[in-house]
């Protein structure tokens, strides 16, 4: 296991565009950690300085107490998976996994063990204790019926396997993931994220997970960090990330559809083109009264009611439960849940109900009761 320190690290392409802008962070011994963000947000640009396919401008990589800026790519001793998987097409699955320890085996060798390599294919110069090094990583891999196979007869997800298991075999002390499913269809994404994480942690290594879906993250990753124009916005347990994004990008990030602008007026309550709502964030932070910030909430975390008999539009601050009434804008079917767009005042408001529930409530136009915990509200910085 190794634990990786981050530190200042800043890289600029063309002069002017920030690829990595200050970016610090620290991974575990042993911990899985994801960079999660959309294109060009400098996620794959700290993986390359850290592999040594880039060289930062400034910072420092440092592994185990060592800065390893100066190492070369083949002396940092990082496996590598890739999005396209990088196999070698004419060689078969049990080739390519041993692969890597032929070239570990070929940069340790003299001049004439270079020149005796030459001659031989990586299936050949292979030793009998690597051989059983190899075939124990197709068993872990569930490869060992593809053995002799070539990569083009595999499937996406074998094909992801074999990435993986040549990346382990020479037990790397850092493992760096670069989109590694983007090829891949959801289910076997999903299923893929369960092996991956599976196997990182029998092998106990530290490895950084690069990607821009965010189920994957929260599928694999022990702790997130998400990125945004070369800078780092919030890093934290997927919990905390998922639950508790502390920035406005962040919660649209990670998938939090009701964000709105609103005014602090004091004493937890707040203004907003919907009425006027009681939040917290579930900690002492609060804006100072007069000032305008950002509130959020889960769509799974508003809960909707027939009207009848019930007269909203002011929040119950005694029981801590904000209550409104609104109109049905629109039902959308998603499957497991409905989601129903809900006018409020000026804004519009989703909410995730159930099916059943769905049901119970009325038609596109009608009114409808909204319910929402002032601790699930959340108090937001802009970016």
């Amino acid at each position: 296991m190794s634990r990786v320190v981050i530190k200042n690290l800043n890289k600029c392409y063309g002069g002017s565009v920030k690829a990595a802008d200050n970016v610090s962070l620290e991974l575990a011994d042993g911990e899985l950690f994801a960079l999660l963000g959309s294109s060009g947000c400098g996620k794959t640009t700290v993986l390359r300085c850290i592999a040594g396919l880039e060289r930062p401008d400034s910072g420092s990589i440092i592994v185990d107490g060592a800065d390893i800026n100066a190492l070369a790519v083949q002396k940092r001793d990082c496996g590598m998976v890739f999005q396209n998987y990088a196999l070698f097409p004419h060689l078969t699955v049990r080739e390519n996994v041993a692969y890597g320890l032929a070239a570990e085996r070929y940069a340790r060798s003299g001049w004439l063990g270079k020149l005796g390599s030459l001659w031989n294919s990586a299936a050949s110069s292979i030793s009998a204790e690597d051989e059983a090094k190899v075939k124990e990583m197709l068993k872990m891999a569930e490869l060992s019926e593809t053995a002799d196979r070539l990569p083009a007869q595999l499937s996406g997800g074998q094909q992801q396997r074999v990435a993986l298991a040549r990346a382990l075999i020479t037990k790397p002390k850092i493992l760096l993931f670069d989109e590694p499913l983007g090829a891949l269809d959801a289910k076997l994404r999903l299923r893929m994220c369960r092996e991956i994480s599976a196997i990182q942690k029998k092998f106990a290594i530290t490895a950084l997970y690069v990607t821009h879906d965010r189920e994957e993250a929260l599928s694999v990753a022990d702790r997130i960090a998400v990125m945004d124009k070369g800078r780092i916005l919030q890093a934290g347990t997927p919990e905390e990330i998922f639950l508790r994004p502390q920035k406005t990008f962040v919660a649209d990030f990670v998938g939090i559809g009701n964000i709105f602008k609103a005014v602090y007026e004091g004493e937890g309550r707040f203004s907003f083109d919907g009425g006027t709502a009681y939040a917290g964030n579930g900690d002492d932070r609060r804006p100072q009264a007069g000032s305008v910030c950002f509130l959020a909430v889960r769509a799974e975390f508003v809960s909707l009611e027939p009207p009848e008999g019930v007269s909203g539009g002011v929040p119950a601050a005694v029981s801590g439960i904000n209550v409104w009434t609104g109109e049905i804008l629109e039902k959308a079917f998603r499957g497991g849940f409905f989601k129903v767009f809900v006018k409020l005042g000026g804004s519009v408001l989703e909410a995730a109900v159930s099916i059943k529930q769905s049901a119970r409530l009325g038609k596109v136009g009608d009114g409808v009761l909204v319910k929402i915990a002032a601790d699930d509200i959340l108090i937001l910085e802009e970016n």
